[in-house]
This record gives C-alpha cells, structure tokens and sequence, in this order.
C-alpha cells in the first residue's frame, strides 16, 4: 500500500466505450475503485448537467469534488497519466501495489 500524499491522484478508466455501451471507474493510488458508471449512469450525468462527456478526466474531477467523492484538492487523470505518476510514486517510496 502507498504512503498518503499531499494531494491525492486518481485514474479515470474507460473500461468499455463502444456501439452504446458504457463503463468506466475512477481508482486511487492504491488501485482502489472510488467511483463506477456504467451507461445509464454516464448518460444521466450528462442529462441532468453534471458533466458534458463522462470520458473527461477535469469534468469527472469537477462532479467527484461536488459530490465528496474526492477531496476538493485531488486530481483525476486518464488512466495513462495516472498510471505513469503512480509508477513514479511507486518507484520514489519503494512501495508495492500488491504490498
């Protein structure tokens, strides 16, 4: 498990996004899935004005703040970016995901 940091990171995974199907999930540091949507969700995020296109990191960060999902200081990247800080991370600590 990874030290606390100063200001918490999160990855946006686009799991699924093809012919109208729809999942995705946000992971902390530590590979811990903090939020789900699946289509029905995304598409209700979107119609009742919470975000303009769920696959948008800033916009999924903006609504997760809203809600107290994530703390107001946290960042969510796409899980590329993610993937490469928390290798980063990872790397500085000498800690393990599957520690």
């Amino acid at each position: 498990m990874v030290a606390p940091m100063k200001k918490a990171i999160y990855g946006l995974y686009i799991n699924l996004d093809e012919r109208g199907d729809f999942q995705a999930d946000v992971r902390d540091i530590n590979d811990k899935t903090v939020f789900e949507m699946d289509t029905f969700q995304a598409e209700e995020l979107v119609i009742d004005g919470f975000v303009r296109d769920p696959r948008d990191p800033d916009q999924i960060e903006s609504h997760l703040r809203d809600v107290g999902v994530i703390p107001q200081d946290a960042y969510v990247y796409n899980s590329d970016k993610f993937e490469r800080l928390q290798e980063r991370i990872l790397e500085k600590s000498g800690a393990s995901l599957s520690a």
